[in-house]
Parts: C-alpha cells; sequence; structure tokens
C-alpha cells in the first residue's frame, strides 16, 4: 500500500469511527429519552389516576358519632378532614341514620332518649323526636325514608313524617337493622349476653309491625347485612369469631370463619366481597362470598367496630373504638391508605353526598338534590 492509498484509509477509518461514535450517541439519548419520556408519562397516568379517584369523593361527608363524648363529626371525603362536630348530649347513640334525600341526619342522645335531626345544610340540630328508652343503640332508616327504627332495651318505630313514635315493641336488641331493598322486612339480631332470651336472627314486617321469621344464630350476633340483591343475609357473630351466611327463608347456608369478635360488616356494590371488622385482634377480614371462605386480613386502628364502602367500592372506612380514628382502606390494594382522627369510640358510620343546585325561580332558592349510601354496620 503506498503512502497516499494509506492516508486515504486511515482517514476513512477516522471518519467512520466518528460516524458510528455520533450515531451509536443519538442512539444512546434518544433511548433514554424514550424511557424518561415513558417513566414521566406513566407517572403522570398514576397522578391523573389518583386525581381522579380523589375528585370521585368530591361531595362526599361522613358522619360518625362519638358515642363518649356525645358528639358527631362530620368528614370531607375529599380531604379526610373534619369540618364539623355535632353535639347532640353527654353520650351518643351507637347507630346513625339519614333520610334518602340526605336532607337529614339522625342520631340519638342516651341520657335524653331523643333522637337529634341534624340538618346536612347547616349540620346543626334543629329538632328531636322524644321516645321512651333507657339506652339507644342501633339506629336505622326504611328505604322509602317513612320509618324510622331504634333498638335497645326496646324496638322503637318512628314516623319521620310526624316525628312520633309508631309503635313500640318489647323486643331486646342491642345490634342493627337491615332491610329489604323494597322496605317490607326489616332484619335485626337479639343477643343473650346482654338480656335477650336468645341469640336469633328476626324478622320483621314493616307494615304490621310483627316478627314473620326467626332463626337461632350462632354467639352474640351484632350486624345484619343483606347483599345487593337481597339474595342472602349475613350475620356477624362477636363471640363465635364467624360470619353465618343464610338465604331469604333464613336457612344456614355456610358459616364462615372471620377474625376475633367479628362485628361489623360492609358488602360490595358486586355483593362478591364481605369485609369484616374483627373488634378484638385489629383487622378487616376480606370474604369472598362467592367461595365462602376468607381471603384476606388488614391491619388497621385498636378495636374495629364498623365499616362503610364508598358508592364505587374503591374505599372502605372503618371506626375504631379504641384508636378513637377511621382507618380507610383500599379494596384494589387491600391497604390501609390513611387516617382520620375523630372522637371518642366512632361508631356507625353514614356515607352521604349532597350538592346545590339553583331553580332559578327565586333568588336564594335552592334545590336540594342528594344520593345518600347506607352503612348498616
Amino acid at each position: 500500500m503506498n503512502e497516499f492509498s494509506k492516508r486515504r484509509w486511515i482517514i476513512s477509518t477516522v471518519l467512520l469511527v466518528i460516524v458510528i461514535a455520533a450515531v451509536s450517541s443519538y442512539s444512546i439519548r434518544q433511548y433514554y429519552s424514550i424511557n424518561e419520556f415513558q417513566a414521566r408519562l406513566e407517572e403522570t397516568e398514576r397522578e391523573a389516576e389518583g386525581l381522579k379517584s380523589s375528585y370521585a369523593l368530591a361531595g362526599y361527608y361522613l358522619y360518625v358519632p362519638n358515642t363518649l363524648d356525645g358528639t358527631v363529626s362530620v368528614v370531607d371525603l375529599l380531604g379526610d378532614r373534619i369540618v364539623a362536630t355535632i353535639t347532640v348530649g353527654a353520650s351518643s347513640s351507637d347507630g346513625i341514620a339519614s333520610s334518602p334525600d340526605g336532607r337529614y341526619v339522625y342520631a340519638g342522645s342516651n341520657e335524653t332518649g331523643q333522637i337529634a335531626i341534624i340538618e346536612t345544610s347547616t349540620n346543626t340540630v334543629s329538632d328531636f323526636i322524644k321516645i321512651d328508652e333507657q339506652y339507644l343503640h342501633g339506629i336505622d332508616i326504611s328505604p322509602d325514608g317513612k320509618q324510622l327504627w331504634t333498638v335497645g332495651e326496646k324496638v322503637t318505630v318512628v314516623d319521620t313524617t310526624t316525628k312520633s313514635v309508631i309503635k313500640q315493641i318489647p323486643f331486646w336488641s342491642l345490634g342493627h337493622v337491615d332491610f329489604s331493598k323494597d322496605g317490607q322486612y326489616a332484619y335485626m339480631t337479639t343477643l343473650e349476653a346482654f338480656g335477650a332470651e336468645n341469640d336469633l336472627v328476626v324478622v320483621f314486617d314493616t307494615n304490621s309491625l310483627s316478627v314473620t321469621k326467626q332463626v337461632e344464630a350462632r354467639t352474640s350476633p351484632n350486624e345484619v347485612e343483606l347483599s345487593p340483591d337481597g339474595s342472602f343475609i349475613y350475620v356477624a357473630n362477636y363471640d363465635s369469631d364467624d360470619v353465618t351466611i343464610l338465604d331469604s327463608d333464613l336457612n344456614v347456608l355456610a358459616t364462615v370463619p372471620a377474625g376475633k369478635g367479628a362485628h361489623g360488616l360492609a358488602i360490595s356494590p358486586d355483593g362478591r366481597w364481605l369485609y369484616v371488622a374483627n373488634r378484638k385482634t385489629d383487622y378487616v377480614s376480606v370474604i369472598d362470598t362467592v367461595n365462602r371462605k376468607e381471603t384476606n386480613r388488614i391491619r388497621v386502628g385498636d378495636g374495629p367496630n364498623h365499616i362503610t364502602i364508598t358508592p364505587d367500592g374503591k374505599l372502605i372506612y372503618v371506626s375504631n373504638i379504641g384508636s378513637a380514628d377511621i382507618s380507610i382502606i383500599n379494596t384494589q390494594s387491600l391497604t390501609v391508605v390513611g387516617s382520620i382522627r375523630v372522637g371518642n369510640a366512632p361508631h356507625e358510620m353514614e356515607i352521604i353526598r349532597f350538592y346545590q343546585v339553583r331553580t332559578g325561580l327565586i333568588e336564594g332558592d335552592w334545590l336540594w338534590a342528594m344520593q345518600t349510601r347506607k352503612s348498616m354496620s
């Protein structure tokens, strides 16, 4: 190879190396740029999904009675912050209920034997309903909002229109009430450990206000929860540490072990998952209602008491009687994603969604359009 050819070869080789290096450098930069863009896109998508999930709770409020304080905490679920604390007496009932239109919340005062009527537009007590009862425990409302049922040493049925007692039944129940979808039947339990003759699941006809069916239950039944379609009845048994599954005729279909002190219940909107607050173990059990077995346990606060679930089924709220707070559980990840400090001994909870729509008829005239979802925990 002559000198000229040698120089040409060297120059060509150098140029080739430069070109290859440039192309490689560009490819590496492009590779990392694409990866960085993809990572940023995924992060943005996660943030957007979180924001979407968060704003899905806009207008939703949680009402929870703090029995030892005699107050009701009102929590704005958009920011998980308390926006009001309403005093109903020296001690409040364990139960709470709201009217179907969401305009009123009913909470009990144990020392006066009265039901406080709270107007949700102002979060103030506007009136009281006097009932002859030594101890108010559960407070629940019929699907049409016409009857308010309280349980304790007696079962009391109140006409919400006249705000007067329709009937009192000498029937000892320290549980809570759930209703059939059409409102024809009311379901509750009796607890022998608290003065009843037997541990029973009992069905009342809401028209005649008489018992139509009853069946012996496991030990210390507390909570009754119907499946969304009304086909199944779930009962949390506090001292036998399990959940009984019955059909609509009160035939026992199965008994599913849960944690110790099975107390409060909530069911997913599709009826597939049942959540159980186990008060003696600080766990929430997740039960597969199809396969009828416990699939997960989630550690929450001290003494998980009652449970309610958002209408979309994505979040559940657990009142912890011992730690005086509310645990928030994501139902997809089955992890605790937040906590809300409330008053002493929080019990049953109520989620209400409301917003105001101007009618345009009269200045200052407002039409309340509200939707509610009841936790019968």
